[in-house]
């Protein structure tokens, strides 16, 4: 199911029409050295140009339409936050396309659903983990999918599906793509229209099934004008090369990619990608970003650490709060923390019953058929935490 968001009737002619990807390529030429983004590998921060960023951008969009990505057609991506994320972005509106992204936790069942509704042609899937999900999919609901594409090979070499394509086969398929027809995705770009749908934004599903914002050129244009225009909501202060920003919240949400992307290719900013959540407050300290976003989440961690820093007093009240906040992301129900228990799905409902036993830091937990009442994806969530409280939390378990 789709839905357009603010539907803004232009008569721009096509070849005048700005996109993110025209202006990551503007960036390129103009300040080819300058530091794009960075990310964390083997301990080093590892950084990437605008001039490196383009050309990778460049093959991939050549990759696209080597696989016969057509205008219009759906891009998925479901990977952590990492620069093949915005790469793929980027070549996607390059070539006329449009980017669904997934959130790296959507279960089997919701992807099944995204590529369903948003007529995938191409799926990003980052390692083994998002690739099972995308292949457990029956095929004959996904008809439109033609390729699956992932950047980690641990555990896929005996993977035999047809649709798989590595990511640096899929680069190198558009770098012979590129030498072939080296104007091919210019073209694609100066035919970019205003009311291009440019990317799927999903919502939660929280109250229905999950729907897709359909953005265009046009309404991210407008979006980069109030964030930064003369009259826009900074104000004077409009970032430019010299700002830096730590990336970690999830690309398919809409205030990241504002907040990372657009930013990016609007303003010349340097994303540094987070090696997780977890490192978020590491990061900081390495990173030391001029700009920062966060979740309220974030936010009161930070701001406990301070109490507990500067308080005695409260110190141990913060530990009980900063061990729940552990709790609620050890059972991975951050998404669901402002709602209602009784109105959560079931299996959701189970894992806040089990956060309660857990905020008791119990030595022995008794679990009386923990899974009683559960589809098969509960139950398997449930039977990984169950391990995983063994295992990591060294919890003795009775299973009754």
């Amino acid at each position: 199911m789709a839905v357009t968001l603010v539907d803004t009737p232009t008569d721009e002619a096509a070849s005048g029409t700005a996109t993110i990807a025209s202006m990551a390529r503007d960036w390129a030429q103009r300040a080819p050295g300058q530091v794009a983004m960075r990310e964390k590998d083997l301990g080093i921060w590892q950084e990437y140009t605008w001039e490196r960023t383009w050309e990778l951008v460049l093959d991939a969009a050549n990759g696209l339409l080597a696989l016969g990505v057509e205008t219009g057609d759906r891009v998925s991506i479901q990977s952590e936050d990492r620069p093949d994320w915005v790469i793929l972005d980027l070549a996607t509106v390059a070539v006329r396309g449009v980017t669904v992204g997934l959130y790296p936790t959507n279960p089997t069942a919701e992807v099944e659903y995204l590529l369903m509704d948003s007529t995938s042609t191409v799926h990003f899937a980052e390692d083994q983990e998002q690739v099972d999900r995308a292949l457990e999919v029956d095929p004959s609901k996904i008809p439109s999918l033609n390729r699956i594409l992932y950047t980690e090979p641990r555990g896929l070499r005996d993977y035999d599906d047809p649709r798989l394509l590595a990511w640096e086969d899929f680069l190198e398929l558009g770098r012979r793509h590129r030498r072939e027809s080296p104007d091919a995705v210019e073209l694609r770009m100066a035919d970019a229209r205003p009311d291009d749908l440019m990317t799927l934004v999903y919502t939660s599903g929280t109250t229905g099934p999950p729907k897709g914002a359909m953005l265009s050129n046009a309404n991210v244009g407008y979006a980069i004008s109030v964030f930064l225009g003369e009259n826009g909501l900074r104000g004077d202060r409009v970032p430019g090369p010299g700002d830096l920003v730590l990336t970690y919240l999830p690309l398919c949400h809409v205030a990241e990619r504002i907040f990372s992307t657009w930013h990016l290719v609007a303003c010349g900013i340097s994303l540094n990608f987070a090696e997780s959540i977890d490192t978020v407050i590491p990061n900081l300290r390495e990173i030391q970003p001029t700009l920062f976003f966060a979740v309220p989440r974030i936010w009161e961690k930070m701001h406990a650490s301070v109490l507990i820093r500067g308080s005695d007093a409260s110190r141990l009240e913060m530990e009980h709060r900063r061990a729940v906040e552990d709790i609620i992301d050890f059972l991975e129900i951050e998404r669901w923390r402002r709602h209602p228990v009784a109105l959560l799905p079931y299996g959701f409902q189970k894992r806040v019953e089990l956060g309660r036993a857990l905020a008791m830091q119990p030595e022995l937990l008794m679990l009386d058929e923990p899974v009683a009442g559960m589809n098969l994806e509960e139950t398997e969530d449930m039977a990984r935490f169950i391990l995983d409280i063994r295992q990591e939390l060294g919890i003795s378990i009775v299973l009754v």
